[in-house]
């Protein structure tokens, strides 16, 4: 088969699989978030089916692209994957290829990515909650420890002598 063009570029295809699913799970408190996924794509090169081999002038700018995973490989290991490829049914052409010094091989990246997660915890209603909950113990410690005074239930009065000048937060590990 014969090409007559200055410039020849042998352009791969890109193909995308994605799949992503994500589930809710929440009540007024706790909530689970959750998912999976995946993100896959593929090159789909150039199929010819020249008989009689592929006739390019020596003159031509020529480019092909080869899905290498990766944009790092050298211009002769995208040669050698080219001989590697030209193997496959209607690839021969690439193999052709790789025998001439002036062909601008480019690697072109797919992504090839998966994911899988969860994520559990209060709500912000929850966590607003037990943060209530925490400090109001917090205060109701510091308030008798600050000299009010208080009455039990048989009707007696206590007071406390005040003895902290200034109240500092404490995590509720320290209470």
């Amino acid at each position: 088969t014969d090409i007559d063009s200055p410039d020849v570029q042998f352009v791969a295809e890109k193909n995308l699989d994605y799949l992503s699913h994500t589930e809710w799970d929440t009540n007024l408190v706790y909530g689970v978030h959750e998912g999976h996924g995946h993100v896959e794509e593929t090159l789909t090169l150039t199929r010819i089916d020249a008989q009689g081999g592929l006739n390019l002038p020596g003159n031509a700018h020529i480019s092909a692209q080869l899905d290498a995973h990766q944009t790092t490989y050298t211009a002769a290991e995208l040669r050698d994957l080219a001989v590697t490829l030209s193997s496959q049914p209607g690839l021969a052409w690439l193999n052709e290829l790789s025998r001439r010094p002036d062909v601008d091989w480019q690697a072109i990246a797919t992504a090839h990515q998966n994911w899988n997660y969860k994520q559990q915890g209060l709500t912000g209603v929850g966590a607003a909650g037990a943060t209530t909950t925490t400090w109001g113990s917090f205060a109701l410690a510091n308030t008798t420890a600050a000299g009010v005074t208080t009455y039990t239930a048989a009707g007696r009065k206590n007071s406390t002598p005040a003895t902290i000048a200034a109240t500092v937060p404490c995590s509720s590990q320290e209470m």
